[in-house]
């Protein structure tokens, strides 16, 4: 807030930044969950979640199948449904802070925290429900799930774009249709 929105070139080195960052961060929340609720009870909801989510599970000959099904379809929706809408408000609220002093020269430091809080507050909502439609009950898998989706939200917060977070969910979930593929290769069946 109060700087000046990445250029294209910058937009895409966040992609890439936080798709790393997702890659390192994510498996590692699934590994202390395993530690906490036992590797069993990972593996057990993984699979539930192979029951929503089947595309993650085909061969790799059918990549383009999964892609269009999977990682653009999904990705594309559910950032409509659960970023969209926190995304124009955060347009809203930040011409409303500009417009009253909030971030022009001079404006309180503690307002301009107090406003970046705000703007966090709807992609919290949207990201709460959007782990929702990830598993049939809540569990401890969608922390990591969460955290991925918190990522994305910061994407559209520093940016002030919608379409990076689009496209770094387009990218996890191609990233997650290659780590089933490894877990396959080191012999986990789901």
């Amino acid at each position: 807030m109060g700087r000046e929105p990445p250029n294209f070139k910058n937009k895409c080195k966040l992609i890439l930044y936080i798709e790393i960052l997702d890659i390192l961060i994510v498996p590692i929340l699934f590994a202390i969950l395993g530690l906490m609720i036992g590797v069993d009870s990972v593996i057990y909801e993984l699979k539930s979640y192979a029951e929503i989510r089947p595309d993650y599970f085909l061969p790799t000959n059918d990549f383009f199948v999964f892609l269009g099904s999977s990682a653009l379809k999904p990705a594309f929706v559910e950032e409509i449904q659960f970023r969209l809408l926190p995304y124009v408000l955060m347009a809203m609220l930040i011409f409303l802070f500009t417009k009253y002093g909030i971030y022009k020269n001079g404006g309180s430091k503690l307002l301009q925290k107090i406003a970046y809080v705000i703007i966090w507050i709807p992609f919290l909502i949207g990201t709460y429900y959007w782990i929702l439609i990830h598993s049939y009950h809540f569990s401890p898998i969608l922390i990591p799930v969460f955290f991925a989706g918190l990522t994305w939200s910061w994407l559209i917060i520093r940016t002030g774009s919608w379409w990076p977070a689009l496209v770094a969910h387009i990218l996890a979930n191609t990233t997650i249709y290659f780590f089933v593929k490894i877990l396959f290769l080191l012999g986990y069946k789901f």
